[in-house]
């Protein structure tokens, strides 16, 4: 998990790609301290199938729109 966000995030940053990466695997790692216990209570609060379901919801718009913002930028810097 932290190898690709180092992977994609690298090639956005040129003058302070150190700095990007080291908060990348910093977030990585913090993630996987918090995932597990939010996991948990929604394991407890909600059955299997329902916590699932509640973290796919919040997790599969974030990504996309984290991937949207990427792509804009990416053809804003092509097209300039």
């Amino acid at each position: 998990m932290i190898l690709t966000g180092l992977v994609v995030t690298a090639p956005y940053f040129e003058k302070w790609k150190g700095m990007a990466l080291g908060l990348t695997a910093c977030g990585s790692g913090a993630m996987n301290t918090i995932i597990p216990k939010i996991m948990r209570y929604l394991f407890d609060t909600f059955d299997f199938s329902g916590a699932l379901l509640l973290y796919s919801k919040v997790g599969f718009p974030t990504t996309q729109l984290v991937n949207h913002s990427i792509t804009q930028s990416i053809n804003h810097s092509i097209n300039l």
